[in-house]
C-alpha cells in the first residue's frame, strides 16, 4: 500500500482521542493496525502509533481485544521503539543532569512527547539539547538543527524568547527538562516532504492539529518566519492537503499561488 496523508490523519485523530474514544473509534484503530500489520513497507512510526492508538483506546473503552487480533508486527514495531527510546533518556537523564538550569529537549522524542504525549511512540537515534541559562559557550544554534545520531548540544541563539514562550516543562527520568509546544514544533517541520511515510510529515500533521485544538495556529505562523524557513506552515497544509481537515481557511488567489508553485517545483525535479 501506499501511504496517504489520510493515514496519518486518522492515526491522529484517533490518537488524540484514545483516552475517551468515540464509539466508532476502535473499529476505525483496529482497521488501520490491519492494514500497517500487513505491509512490510509502513514504516516503524505508523506501526508504533498504531499499536499505541489501539490498546489505549480498548483500555479506556474497558472493551479487550478482539480474539484472535495480536497485530504482533505494530507489537513489535512499539517494543523496538520503546526500547531505543529508553536508551536514548538513559543518555540525554545523564546529560542534563550535569547541568544547571533549564535544559530544552528537541528532537522526535520530544515531539512524541509534546504530540502524543508519551516519549516512546517515535523512533528517534538523537536529540538535541539547549541549555537556556545562558552560559552555553561557542555552540550551533538551534535553528539549524535537522536531527542526527547521538545527543548533541546547541544554543538558543536569538530563538530565546520563542523559546520561553512556546516551550513547556516535562518530566524526563526524573528530571525536568523542557519541551516545544505543538505550535513551535508545527513552525519547526513546516519544510516536511509531501510522503505521508516520513516521519517528519506525520510529526508536522500532528502538531498542527494539536496546535490548531489548542487556538495556536496563529502561533505557528508567526514563529516560523524566526526560524528561517522558506516554507510556510500555510503552504505545507496545502500541498499535504490537510488545510480543510484543520479547518484552515486559505484564500483562492493564494491556494492559485501555492498550486503554480508545486506545478514549477514538480517541473523543476523532472528537468
Amino acid at each position: 500500500m501506499t501511504l496517504e496523508t489520510r493515514h496519518a490523519t486518522s492515526l491522529i485523530e484517533l490518537c488524540h482521542r484514545r483516552g475517551e474514544p468515540a464509539s466508532a473509534d476502535l473499529q476505525r484503530g483496529l482497521h488501520l493496525a490491519r492494514l500497517f500489520e500487513a505491509d512490510p513497507t509502513v514504516p516503524l512510526a505508523y506501526r508504533s502509533l498504531a499499536w499505541h492508538v489501539i490498546i489505549d483506546s480498548h483500555s479506556a473503552a474497558g472493551w479487550g481485544m478482539p480474539e484472535g487480533e495480536r497485530f504482533p508486527v505494530c507489537c513489535g514495531a512499539a517494543a523496538s521503539v520503546r526500547h531505543g527510546c529508553a536508551m536514548l533518556i538513559q543518555e540525554i537523564a545523564a546529560q542534563v543532569a550535569a547541568v544547571d538550569g533549564p535544559v530544552l529537549l528537541l528532537g522526535a522524542m520530544a515531539a512524541s512527547r509534546s504530540i502524543f504525549g508519551d516519549w516512546s511512540i517515535l523512533p528517534t537515534t538523537g536529540a538535541f539539547l539547549v541549555p537556556l541559562n545562558g552560559t552555553e559557550a561557542r555552540l550551533p544554534h538551534a535553528n539549524v538543527y535537522r536531527g542526527g545520531v547521538g545527543v548533541r548540544w546547541g544554543a538558543p541563539g536569538d530563538l530565546r524568547d520563542v523559546f520561553e514562550h512556546h516551550t513547556q516543562l516535562a518530566e524526563l527520568s526524573g528530571l525536568e527538562v523542557r519541551i516545544p509546544k505543538p505550535e513551535l514544533i508545527a513552525a519547526r517541520t513546516a519544510g516536511c516532504s509531501d510522503d505521508a511515510a516520513t516521519l517528519h510529515c506525520l510529526i508536522f500533521c500532528g502538531a498542527a492539529h494539536a496546535a490548531v485544538q489548542a487556538g495556536r495556529w496563529r502561533d505557528v505562523r508567526k514563529i516560523a518566519p524566526r526560524l528561517g524557513s522558506e516554507h510556510t506552515p500555510l503552504e505545507a497544509a496545502y500541498r499535504l492537503g490537510i488545510d480543510r481537515w484543520l479547518g484552515i481557511d486559505i484564500p483562492a488567489a493564494k491556494r492559485a499561488v501555492f498550486a503554480v508553485r508545486r506545478l514549477l517545483g514538480s517541473r523543476g525535479r523532472a528537468a
